[in-house]
């Protein structure tokens, strides 16, 4: 397959809300609000790139073992290499099942990461980075405002094409997420570029605000 250019921020937005309403519809059922929502956004990640023919690689940790095999047969399929959990790939930081910097982040490469051969040494050439495409915060639980701030100063220092905050919106945790948040993204001089600002509540996403270069967007 010819790869073709990743879509636009705006379209990534959209489907990085569709993904977030899915997972808080999967996440009323069963599980862990944090790992729910990482998991979404970074198989969302893995489909975007298998779409588009693209070197992306979504990055997230503490996902559990059947998202490791998710990770693997996505990467195979695509004739790129897979870090697993052996002692021998323990210290392999840029594997996908290893958090990178931030909670989800999705990064483009030149190329593929090609599979190992014997000469674990020479045989195989580490890709040029391109880009951030991606990163993503969440601050589900425990519910305290400056765990919040210290994850959305971390987003502010990010060079992403889309910077992601979720936090939760409930009335003993974050209700006055955005009174306090978008002051601090208009006011400081990393707001270039594309945010999505996203508050989880019991009964769903109520709002998504998307803000470019400071300003919202309709």
């Amino acid at each position: 397959m010819t790869p073709q250019p990743l879509p636009g921020t705006p379209t990534l937005i959209g489907r990085v809300m569709d993904a977030m309403d899915a997972a808080h519809e999967e996440w009323k059922s069963r599980g862990s609000a944090t790992t729910t929502l990482k998991t979404h956004i970074w198989r969302l990640g893995f489909e975007i790139a298998r779409e588009c023919g693209a070197a992306l690689y979504p990055y997230a940790g503490s996902l559990g073992q059947e998202r490791d095999c998710y990770a693997q047969v996505s990467l195979q399929e695509r004739g790129a290499y897979f870090w697993g959990r052996d002692k021998r790939d323990s210290a392999e930081e840029h594997s996908t099942i290893r958090e990178f910097q931030y909670d989800v982040a999705w990064a483009e490469f030149d190329d593929e990461y090609p599979c190992y051969a014997d000469d674990r040494d020479t045989a195989w050439q580490v890709p040029n980075f391109k880009r951030l495409v991606l990163a993503l915060e969440t601050e589900l639980n425990p519910p305290y405002r400056w765990n919040v701030l210290y994850d959305f100063h971390k987003l502010l220092a990010a060079r992403a094409e889309l910077r992601v905050m979720v936090w939760n919106h409930r009335p003993r945790a974050f209700p006055d997420g955005f009174d306090m948040l978008v002051p601090r993204l208009c006011a400081n001089g990393a707001n270039e570029g594309w945010w999505l600002l996203s508050p989880w509540s019991d009964d769903g996403f109520r709002e998504h605000r998307v803000y470019h270069n400071g300003k919202r967007q309709k």
